[in-house]
């Protein structure tokens, strides 16, 4: 299947919004068709289960004019605070902590601001990583927490009961001042924290639109200004900046945060271009001029259709030139005919994707905007067809989750579902389609069963594979007893929670979540007064568990077998309570760091949590496992600076090897010198 020329009158289509290139198709191989980013939100969000929003309680306020700040450990939470919500990776939002965060914002002579949009984000991960932690959390079907308010006549701002975190961003907002964020911070269960943040009048962006042959000016340009992160899939828009041409051609963003960026320049009748990877750094004094001269906008055609050669509506094609300074990019959907117009793109050699519901990606490269009108005929894919029952009696089962994951063949780690859907019906059949030529199997799962995975199965190109049949069975269980290592005594409310024998907890692996490929069952349970806990109904296969407590170190059993039908009783789990570390991170000048990020790194694994030295510098470190360990400091200056070097760096310099044993309370203090 492929391209053919077309001679053939073309019928226009609408011009949709830029889309991602590069980037973009990176998460496409990764993750699929990315989700609909969501839209950030005015109130405070928590993730729901699955895809379901649950709104917040009311947890913004402003203070009065004439009161103080009142400390929220002195209030009692309301109601509707202490209603508990179980986001979906169970974490717990009772929403009434006795802790908050306020500040002040201030213009660049720390005169007090109104009106300033304030918004505050918990990142479940470093702050640094939140551009890919949004569109991840976009692609997993989430919402990050948000909350927001405004400033008041004195600039003030308080944000009451949030979850407990060390890393949280205040982004501030106003259209006199460049967008300003405060990264890296830290707030207790019961603890007021404050900060103060003041606004720059930012960068400036110039130059001039003129049309490429004349040298004429160019009014009306629209042009837009992104951070290079927008062209994730799942990312957020709110700080993009838009302006127009004026009559001379000459156009202004005034007040650009520091950071990477494109501008993207389009005007009716020319062809659009985008320049990249503009820096945002250094000395505000001088504006930055990048000029555009147009070119006389041209146009993509063709037409979409089947092996058989009927139209394909709703093909979705993107054309993207081959330029690295400054790119033309279109996209454009086909008619109930099968044709597409994409117009306002500049001259050059452009690659095209053009993607359809159930056919194969055809990719076009090296195409001319001069050449003939093209013939995309595109690939039908395949599917998979079957039926679930019951491995006990060989009886039907009529509801059930169906997934068909990619398999190597010869291998049993299975990828991502790269085709999903709840089926219901009295046969216990399942049909889905949309499958490139491959290996792959199904995984089944349903109540009262556990996930079971069918044998493998082939898919050609344009053929539905049939009878694959899936039996579902009981599994096997999981079961043991968490006790204290010293004193035998039960542990109760530890979390208890299953992952691959080969998975390794990281920044990365924590922020692709569920998008990790897994050939077990995703279970967490806690553990009763008694100390024990049951896991029931998991695949049969290898497991590392992990044990969690407040009280304890982290504990990991790795290599335990589960069979089918059997309990694997793991008997009496020992807890440590673990060392205590203690001490004062200093500055390059020899004062304390407030807010620095400790880190605590063994050979096989890392501190859970984050820790962040308090307003004298101090850090205290509990529940450390036994062993050796790489402790070190982050300045939080480093870790919102322009250089992605700045923590690294840092690390280098303060970094101490340190031995711990079991209820041991040792101090060692941290520096980072010059």
């Amino acid at each position: 299947m492929g391209v053919e020329s077309l001679p053939h009158s073309m019928k226009p289509v609408a011009v949709l919004a830029l889309v991602a290139a590069a980037v973009a198709a990176l998460f496409f191989v990764l993750f699929g068709s990315p989700s609909q980013a969501p839209a950030p939100g005015t109130t405070g969000l928590l993730p729901g289960s699955g895809n379901e929003r649950i709104a917040a309680p009311d947890r913004t306020t402003s203070l009065d004019l004439n009161e103080e700040f009142v400390d929220p450990r002195e209030a009692s939470a309301s109601d509707a605070a202490r209603e508990a919500i179980t986001g979906e990776a169970g974490n717990e939002y009772a929403g009434a902590w006795s802790n908050g965060l306020n500040g002040v914002i201030l213009d660049p002579d720390r005169v007090p601001l109104e009106g300033v949009r304030v918004v505050l984000v918990r990142h479940k991960f470093a702050s640094q990583l939140q551009a890919m932690e949004a569109a991840l959390s976009a692609q997993k079907g989430e919402q990050q927490d948000a909350w927001t308010t405004s400033s008041d006549s004195q600039g003030r701002f308080t944000f009451l009961s949030i979850p407990p975190s060390t890393d949280y961003t205040v982004t501030a907002i106003h259209p006199d001042f460049s967008r300003t964020e405060r990264k890296s911070i830290a707030v207790g269960t019961d603890s007021l924290t404050s900060i103060e943040v003041v606004m720059s009048t930012g960068y400036q962006l110039r130059g001039r639109v003129m049309d490429d042959a004349s040298g004429a000016p160019v009014a009306g340009a629209q042009l837009t200004l992104q951070s290079v992160f927008a062209l994730l899939p799942g990312a957020r828009h709110d700080d993009d900046m838009q302006t127009v041409s004026d009559e001379s051609g000459n156009y202004r963003f005034p007040n650009v945060a520091p950071g990477t960026r494109n501008v993207t320049v389009t005007a009716e009748g020319y062809g659009s271009r985008t320049r990249n990877n503009l820096l945002f750094a250094g000395s505000l004094a001088e504006p930055q001029t990048q000029d555009f001269r147009l070119s006389t906008g041209l146009c993509l055609r063709g037409r979409v259709v089947a092996p058989d050669r009927t139209p394909i509506a709703g093909a979705r094609i993107e054309a993207t030139s081959y330029e690295t300074a400054q790119i033309s990019r279109g996209q454009g959907l086909s008619d109930k005919d099968g044709y597409f117009e994409i117009c306002d793109l500049a001259e050059g050699m452009f690659m095209v994707i053009v993607r359809a519901k159930n056919f194969s990606d055809q990719r076009l490269t090296r195409v001319k905007l001069t050449d003939p009108d093209i013939l995309v005929i595109m690939a039908r894919q395949g599917g998979v067809m079957g039926t679930v029952v019951s491995r006990a009696d060989d009886s039907i089962v009529t509801e059930f989750h169906a997934s068909v994951r990619a398999v190597a063949p010869g291998s049993t780690t299975y990828g991502r579902a790269v085709a999903a859907s709840k089926f219901k019906n009295e046969k216990g059949e399942f049909e889905l389609f949309g499958l490139e030529a491959g290996s792959y199997v199904m995984q089944i799962t349903a109540p009262g069963f556990a996930p079971t995975y069918s044998d493998s199965f082939v898919v050609a190109q344009s053929i539905v594979t049939p009878d694959v049949r899936v039996e579902l069975g009981q599994g096997g269980s999981i079961s043991g007893r968490v006790v204290d290592a010293v004193s035998g005594k039960p542990v109760s409310d530890a979390l208890v929670s299953t992952f691959d024998n080969g998975y390794v907890e990281n920044p990365f692996t924590q922020m692709l979540g569920g998008l990790v490929p897994r050939t077990t069952t995703d279970r967490k349970v806690r553990t009763d007064k008694d100390g024990a806990f049951t896991i029931k109904l998991i695949t049969a296969t290898t497991y590392q568990l992990e044990i969690r407590h407040e009280d304890y170190t982290q504990k990991t059993l790795r290599d335990l077998v589960v069979t089918e039908g059997q309990t694997r009783d793991l008997g009496s789990i020992r807890l440590p309570k673990g060392a205590t570390i203690r001490g004062t991170v200093y500055g390059p000048s020899g004062a304390p760091l407030v807010n620095a990020r400790i880190s605590l790194t063994g050979r096989i694994s890392s501190f859970p949590g984050t820790v962040r030295s308090d307003s004298e510098g101090r850090f205290v470190m509990k529940n450390v496992q036994a062993g050796t360990w790489q402790l070190a400091a982050v300045r939080a200056e480093s870790e919102g600076g322009g250089s992605p070097f700045g923590p690294i760096i840092d690390i280098k310099k303060s970094e101490v090897t340190i031995t711990v044993a079991d209820g041991q309370d040792i101090s060692r203090n941290l520096s980072i010198g010059n």
